[in-house]
């Protein structure tokens, strides 16, 4: 059996995914199509805008075969963190696996040859990273510009690193790191996006951005809406969650945190900036800016939040050593459950049966705080029937 993996969050999902995951098995030579998809909270950092069992049957009806859960320790960690657990899942099915991942211009050796520079480390791409973290510049920022001055003096050519510069590319070279490091036999394919570019707040392309969609969802546009979303998605799209809700919810969970320096990404002096902004913030939005900096990006503060709110206190290499002792099953094409039968590791196909797994403790926090602020369904697989 031949598996292209797709990881994905679908916050929401829209044309240009469904685009993606039309080509899969064209790209990929694969039998089935299998979504490792974030669940009620997203690598932002951010509730996503529906809750998980729903987005994954958007998944099953825009093409895929089987959606699974990425833990929320990694769907939530930085992009080391997110790359690992899409590995992690995708290595516990025993077939031939091939990993299929959007990228601006479809250039996969160039992805490569920068995942391979990260990964080895040379000497003088350490001094140049010191210099700029000890510059004060955040670390995102700081590793393009080492990488940068790097390909510099190797004679590589003008803009060899820019892909650094974009989300979607960062995690294109995750991935790569992550096939290498867990030495997971998995073939990378990359495909070209096409439409407005990963953050683009403008709805204009042949196929938007999802953080535009987002921000139409938010304002209620909805001829931007039905211009992107399939019909099945603008029937089952909830109201967006209320930001003062979140707010107030997040300075509950601060004032009752006896040691925020133990929680997941609370570096230094980013705690009293955290307990200051509460002093002084009402709505969620108004709260991230303020403890921003050039060093705390906003993905950072939300997901320094989230951490908070769902009490993770694991550190980031204790994740990526981690083997997971669970798969979490979203939804399945009624007439492919028998990909199940291909998982190597124990699964679990309701919410009940989730929480008796220790790895899920994260997962579960972070579904009672959606709950609490979101309506969900039943929370089990969804098994759907396509005609």
């Amino acid at each position: 059996m031949k598996i292209c993996f797709i990881a994905c969050e679908y916050n929401p999902l829209h044309s240009g995914h469904v685009y993606q995951l039309s080509r899969a098995r064209s790209e990929s030579g694969a039998d089935a199509v299998v979504c490792v998809m974030s669940g009620n909270a997203v690598q932002r950092g951010e509730l996503a805008v529906a809750e998980k069992y729903a987005r994954a049957e958007w998944a099953i009806r825009a093409g895929a075969d089987l959606v699974v859960e990425s833990d929320a320790a990694y769907a939530t960690a930085s992009a080391q963190g997110f790359a690992c657990g899409v590995i992690r899942a995708a290595s516990a099915f025993e077939c031939e696996r091939s990993l299929l991942f959007g990228t601006e211009n479809g250039d996969l050796q160039a992805l490569v040859r920068i995942a391979n520079l990260l990964t080895e480390e040379p000497p003088l791409l350490q001094k140049f990273l010191k210099e700029h973290l000890d510059a004060g510049i955040g670390y995102a920022a700081a590793l393009h510009r080492a990488a940068d001055a790097y390909a510099r003096s190797q004679g590589w050519e003008q803009n060899a690193c820019d892909a650094l510069r974009n989300p979607n590319e960062i995690l294109a070279i995750e991935y790569l790191r992550e096939i290498r490091r867990q030495n997971a036999q998995i073939r990378p394919i990359a495909m070209r996006r096409i439409g407005d570019g990963y953050a683009s707040d403008a709805a204009r392309g042949e196929h938007a951005s999802a953080s535009a969609l987002r921000q139409a969802h938010i304002r209620e546009n909805q001829a931007v809406l039905q211009r992107y979303l399939p019909d099945y998605v603008l029937r089952t799209l909830p109201p967006p969650i209320s930001q003062y809700a979140l707010g107030a919810l997040v300075r509950y969970a601060v004032g009752r945190c006896k040691d925020m320096h133990a929680v997941s990404g609370i570096k230094e002096g980013l705690d009293r900036r955290i307990a200051r902004a509460c002093r002084q913030s009402a709505d969620y939005p108004s709260l991230v800016r303020a403890i921003g900096t050039s060093r705390y990006s906003d993905a950072t503060v939300r997901r320094a939040l989230l951490a908070i709110l769902s009490d993770n206190r694991i550190d980031a290499r204790q994740l990526l050593d981690r083997i997971p002792d669970h798969l979490n099953i979203l939804a399945v094409r009624e007439n492919k459950r028998d990909l199940l039968a291909l998982v190597r590791i124990p699964i679990a196909t309701t919410a009940t049966r989730q929480a008796r797994y220790a790895q899920a403790a994260r997962t579960v926090a972070i579904d009672n705080v959606y709950r609490a602020l979101a309506p969900v369904g039943k929370q089990q697989m969804r098994v759907i029937r396509i005609d």
